[in-house]
């Protein structure tokens, strides 16, 4: 039992580096809280922007920042910690 919790938390610690490695800011965090937004199922939200950051706890760490684009391992995270949903900043109308 001890060993499957170590390897979970060495698959997590690879996912929040690869999480780093993916960071992609596209708005400010205060235009993001600032902007419309809607709440979408987490496993829809790949290359959506964050509007307001959603923690798990634990760790109690936002997986993605305010104004950061939502990428392939913030949805793993999301999977993982039990997010089912996200609030992302609203596209525009073109």
């Amino acid at each position: 039992a001890a060993s499957d919790v170590y390897k979970r938390q060495a698959a997590h610690r690879e996912a929040f580096c690869a999480l780093a490695r993916q960071a992609e800011p596209r708005l400010t965090v205060r235009q993001a809280v600032f902007a419309p937004q809607e709440t979408i199922p987490a496993g829809s939200a790949l290359g959506r922007v964050c509007a307001l950051p959603t923690v798990s706890c634990p760790p109690a760490i936002p997986i993605v920042v305010s104004g950061e684009v939502i990428g392939p391992a913030a949805l793993e995270l999301f999977a993982a910690y039990g997010v089912e949903t996200v609030s992302v900043v609203k596209p525009e109308k073109s």
